[in-house]
């Protein structure tokens, strides 16, 4: 998935934690989203470095129509569960399984990352930027996309 793919229509989520939120859904005339969806495992110890840095910036730009999604594809419910409430506030974002692999499908495998933790910034639906979440230039364009009209 390159900057500028359009990103399809990702209903199929199980959130384990926050609000549960659809990828891909068209939003309504006038409305802005920006989603920063970052593929993760509770196993990956990079993974686990970034999930601080990814609630400063959730909580940083909430107000600001930034919503942070998590997103696993780890099948054992209850490990990830417990992972996540263990990790309490330092994880202050939404997370989910991406229980039948289509988010994996529509964003991670076409981006043809070497691995994880692998980052996106979608601003209606449309692919921003994609990286490392704890790249530098993850905050910058975050800031691009709230300034893009």
């Amino acid at each position: 998935m390159s900057v500028g793919s359009v990103c399809p229509l990702i209903d199929d989520l199980l959130f384990i934690k926050g609000t549960p939120t659809v990828l891909g859904e068209v939003p309504q005339a006038g409305e802005k989203r920006i989603y920063v969806v970052e593929f993760w495992a509770s196993w990956c110890w990079p993974c686990r470095e970034s999930i601080p840095h990814l609630s400063e910036l959730g909580e940083k730009y909430k107000n600001r129509g930034v919503t942070v999604v998590g997103v696993t594809r780890e099948k054992d419910y209850d490990k990830v569960k417990q992972f996540v409430a263990e990790m309490g506030d330092k994880m202050s974002y939404n997370v989910a399984i991406d229980v039948n692999l289509a988010a994996r499908e529509a964003l991670y495998v076409p981006s043809n990352a070497p691995g994880i933790p692998k980052a996106f910034v979608l601003v209606n639906n449309v692919v921003f930027w994609h990286g490392h979440p704890v790249d530098d230039d993850i905050e910058a364009e975050i800031i691009k996309a709230i300034e893009t009209n």
